[in-house]
């Protein structure tokens, strides 16, 4: 998953903080399907290169669904905290009249490109290098935001960010979609939300965010919000549009 300045995300590594990958302990590579050993790629545990999450697997044919209803027949897609890759290749391929931009921390961009590689689909960009905090987006314009499984491990400070970048880049009609797990005020959490939450903040991480927060945060960016769609495993797709 899922994800750009906390984008060392859930997406798990076996080392919390000095691989700064994609397991944050038990809890989150059961929660993701994967393990630090098959997530991390940082060279110290002797893995491949190309990172491989089972949690992309199963989670994308939902996704794709979920964005063919969303997006039109083209235009420009930014991938924010493209993590493995593998999101990248399945949806550049389920969505080929969209040229489609990954964007992450460099020490991720190995894998988004060796899975770029491989698939060889030209509507697929190289990954651009992007901080949610940084000041800038990364790239002027673009037709469709997506971001998957980064908020929650990301800094807090980082969630208006992503708003204010999807805003920048986004013309009128543009399309902002987030997928994770998200709390919602006056319903109870899922036990496997609730543990994975409490997971993530122990290991000092941000932790799942109010869909009610989001969509504030979203109306003060200029967006409405258009549907939350329910999907597997507890998790939601939030799709906003400016």
């Amino acid at each position: 998953m899922r994800h750009s300045a906390g984008l060392q995300d859930s997406r798990r590594c076996c080392e919390l903080h000095a691989c700064l990958g994609r397991c944050v302990g038990n809890q989150v590579a059961k929660r993701h399907g994967t393990s630090g050993r098959e997530a991390c790629g940082c060279g110290k545990h002797g893995v491949r290169l190309k990172r491989y999450s089972e949690a992309c697997i199963r989670n994308s044919p939902f996704i794709l669904e979920a964005l063919r209803g969303v997006l039109g027949e083209s235009g420009r897609l930014v991938e924010i905290g493209a993590g493995t890759g593998q999101h990248a290749v399945d949806f550049a391929r389920g969505l080929p009249g969209w040229t489609y931009q990954p964007c992450d921390l460099p020490e991720n961009h190995e894998s988004i490109l060796a899975w770029r590689e491989e698939a060889g689909l030209k509507n697929l960009e190289a990954p651009l290098e992007f901080n949610l905090l940084d000041p800038e987006p990364p790239v002027p314009t673009c037709d469709a935001v997506l971001c998957v499984n980064t908020i929650h491990i990301a800094p807090d400070a980082c969630t208006p960010k992503l708003f204010e970048h999807a805003s920048a880049m986004l013309a009128d009609g543009g399309n902002l979609v987030l997928y994770g797990p998200f709390k919602y005020r006056g319903k109870a959490l899922e036990p496997s939300n609730e543990a994975f939450d409490q997971s993530l903040r122990e290991r000092g991480f941000s932790g799942l965010k109010f869909f009610e927060d989001l969509v504030e945060l979203a109306n003060g960016h200029g967006f409405e919000f258009v549907k939350d769609y329910e999907m597997p495993a507890n998790n939601h797709i939030l799709h906003w549009r400016k």
